[in-house]
């Protein structure tokens, strides 16, 4: 079917029938994308490590995806410093993994959320203030296709395994935890290869 003529069938269906097939091709096409981040990410031949700057890498996720906390009413903020060091990495792995944590606490943190980015030299911790993971989620966390709400296509399920093929790729150290300071839930990174 050319894009032409599913323009004009598209045109010939009511509103919220239209709006529906719209919501679920964007949604097709988030799980084939990330279906094609999680091949990459167990696809070790590929990766390239040279020297990257986690601050810079989150810096372009926050901008990237400052108008999705808008979308969903939430506050995101970085809080890094200019300069750090960088770690040896491979670029597109990294900003993948720090997109889709920011993703997810975007999409699962209460309404009105606060997500905070935090970045040193070799960490990466991104938080939300609420309202956390459920205990008897924890276990299944990095399960391909689990989510926490199986009813709903608010995702995927591949966000967070794509993190922690990602994570093990580098030999970094990955933590979680369910409930944090704030009630939210908190993913901490810890690179531990830098740049010479």
């Amino acid at each position: 079917m050319s894009p032409l003529f599913f323009g004009v069938q598209l045109a010939d269906i009511a509103p919220q029938i239209r709006e529906e097939i719209v919501n679920d091709v964007a949604y097709m096409s988030r799980v084939v994308q990330q279906l094609l981040d999680l091949s990459r990410a167990q696809n070790f031949v590929v990766y390239n490590k040279v020297p990257v700057s986690l601050s810079a890498l989150a810096q372009e996720v926050c901008m990237m995806l400052a108008p999705l906390a808008v979308q969903f009413d939430k506050e995101l903020s970085l809080d890094t410093e200019p300069g750090l060091a960088q770690i040896l990495g491979d670029k597109a792995a990294v900003h993948i993994m720090i997109k889709n944590l920011v993703e997810n606490a975007l999409k699962h943190s209460k309404d009105n959320a606060k997500i905070q980015v935090r970045v040193s030299a070799t960490e990466l911790e991104v938080s939300d203030n609420g309202p956390g993971i459920q205990s008897q989620f924890y276990d299944r966390l990095f399960e391909r296709f689990c989510r926490q709400e199986q009813s709903t296509l608010s995702g995927s399920g591949l966000g967070l395994p794509i993190v922690k093929e990602v994570v093990d790729f580098h030999n970094a150290k990955l933590t979680v935890t369910c409930k944090n300071e704030q009630g939210g839930a908190s993913f901490k990174v810890v690179f531990g290869e830098r740049e010479a």
